[in-house]
């Protein structure tokens, strides 16, 4: 399931969704959402160097995550 919102996701556990299984995707991500999440095993996208930033504030074993690039030529 992917998720685009904290909404989204919340409704997706509720639902009876596994965390393990929820991208959660989006343009704007809180940093308790995405602490939320990855301490959940969920896969989180990052789209910014500043949701980057959020990995310096959390405690993790390990992460699951994808990145949006867009290189310049």
């Amino acid at each position: 399931l992917e998720a685009v919102s904290e909404f989204e996701y919340d409704l997706a556990l509720a639902m009876g969704c596994p965390s393990d299984r929820i991208i959660l995707n989006g343009p704007v991500k809180r940093l308790s959402l995405v602490e939320r999440a990855l301490k959940g095993n969920s896969i989180v996208h990052f789209d910014s160097f500043y949701e980057l930033s959020y990995l310096e504030k959390i405690t993790f074993d390990k992460i699951r995550i994808g990145l949006r690039c867009n290189p310049t030529y």
